[in-house]
């Protein structure tokens, strides 16, 4: 299954705004600004209960650093939103 580009800007733009790395962003997250971890997010993401265990996953293995569900919440949302699009 191929992940429509702007799906994955979308959810780029999210983390981006989010910045759960904080000030080490430039750093940690490189060149791709979160677009890595963009795609694994949109490929695991499977229901809405379970999109903030995803990003939760996906940032703390990506970047070796520790974000609570909590924090995740409304990221995962607006993941949700983009993933399902306008149609459902």
């Amino acid at each position: 299954m191929s992940i429509p580009e702007h799906k994955i800007e979308s959810v780029r733009r999210i983390l981006s705004a989010w910045n759960p790395v904080g000030a080490s962003a430039a750093d940690l997250v490189g060149s791709d600004n979160y677009r890595t971890e963009a795609i694994d997010i949109l490929a695991d993401i499977s229901s809405e209960r379970a999109a903030a265990k995803i990003v939760q996953q996906v940032i703390s293995e990506a970047f070796n650093i520790d974000v609570s569900l909590q924090d995740c919440q409304m990221p995962a949302r607006e993941i949700w939103r983009v993933h399902v699009g306008p149609s459902r």
